[in-house]
């Protein structure tokens, strides 16, 4: 199973999402700041990140870009979950590296089965 962590500003949804995968036997690290997350990532590297698009103070797009500069040995699959349609932020973060794009709220199965096709 995957080690996930999940960065959401929302503690019910790291709450629940948490949950979801821990249901599925995979190691979930939850953290509501992205800052912290990105912190972590120099102790530990997760298979999955499920970022929150629209963090306060570091948005997904640049938490993405100081992820690389932190120079990953190997970096972690990324998917980016967002409450707001806007097809020109999701072709601009699936650029930068972004595995995929799930809307809020967001599908449990959906979910899982993303996770469980990068095994």
């Amino acid at each position: 199973m995957a080690t996930v962590f999940v960065v959401d500003d929302s503690v019910t949804i790291t709450t629940i999402l948490t949950s979801i995968l821990e249901l599925e036997g995979h190691r979930v690290q939850a953290f509501n700041e992205a800052q912290a997350a990105l912190d972590y990532m120099q102790q530990e590297i997760p298979d999955v990140l499920l970022l929150d698009y629209h963090m306060p103070v570091l948005p997904a797009p640049d938490f993405l870009d100081r992820m690389k500069e932190v120079e990953l040995k190997k970096g972690p699959t990324v998917i980016i979950i967002s409450g707001r349609q806007d097809d020109n932020a999701i072709r601009s973060i699936l650029e930068k590296g972004a595995l995929a794009f799930l809307m809020k709220p967001i599908d449990p199965q959906e979910l899982i089965d993303l996770i469980g096709s990068l095994d």
